[in-house]
């Protein structure tokens, strides 16, 4: 025989253990689907992020390591393989008290493309710096130069240092790219002027002739 009870209908509004089931249009509920889609997208965020990241630090790590590759080269070059003197300095005869010529002498195997002088008076009191003219050549490998008024600027230069008792040469190399110099700041070669002729004026006190470089 066939059962008579009633048929029961399923409550719409049915709670399950998880809570209220929702219905898409296909009768399927999506609780379950919303967490998993959110944790698939949270997951490939993350991977892409991770990848972008690796890819931007690898570049900044490669960058950084070559530039201070590059600088510790040109710094050990300086130290170690630039050799360069001011080897003579006179002052002129006509104009005593003033400078007339530099002489830069190049004794190592570098090459050296810009060469920047500094001249002060004893107090320190006048110091003018120059940058010499090296457009006709730069002073190569063991070679000598000189530097008189033609090359250096005569308008507020180291040549209108009165009494100058001290002058300094600093030079720039070519960097390890062939082409932007750099200065080798860590190589500064100084010549004393106290003992050169003509670069102390005498100065006349009564019938006393003195020189400002000797002692009282």
């Amino acid at each position: 025989m066939i059962s008579k009870q009633p048929f029961l209908k399923k409550n719409p509004n049915r709670q399950s253990r998880w809570g209220p089931v929702v219905k898409n249009n296909l009768g399927v509920g999506e609780k379950g689907i919303t967490p998993l889609i959110a944790t698939v997208l949270l997951i490939g965020f993350t991977v892409a992020l991770a990848a972008v990241i690796i890819t931007w630090g690898g570049g900044f790590v490669d960058t950084m390591t070559k530039r201070t590759s590059e600088t510790t080269d040109v710094t050990l070059k300086c130290a170690t393989e630039l050799r360069f003197s001011i080897s003579r300095v006179t002052c002129d005869e006509a104009n005593k008290g003033y400078l007339k010529s530099i002489t830069i002498k190049n004794n190592g195997d570098l090459d050296i493309i810009e060469i920047t002088l500094r001249a002060s008076s004893e107090d320190e009191s006048d110091v003018k710096t120059d940058k010499l003219d090296l457009t006709s050549g730069i002073l190569s490998s063991f070679g000598v130069k000189q530097f008189t008024a033609d090359s250096i600027p005569k308008l507020d230069s180291v040549l209108t240092v009165k009494n100058p008792i001290r002058i300094e040469a600093i030079v720039k190399i070519a960097g390890s790219d062939g082409k932007n110099p750099v200065l080798c700041n860590q190589n500064v070669q100084d010549y004393n002027l106290e003992n050169v002729p003509n670069c102390q004026v005498e100065q006349v006190t009564g019938s006393t002739t003195t020189s400002s470089s000797s002692e009282p």
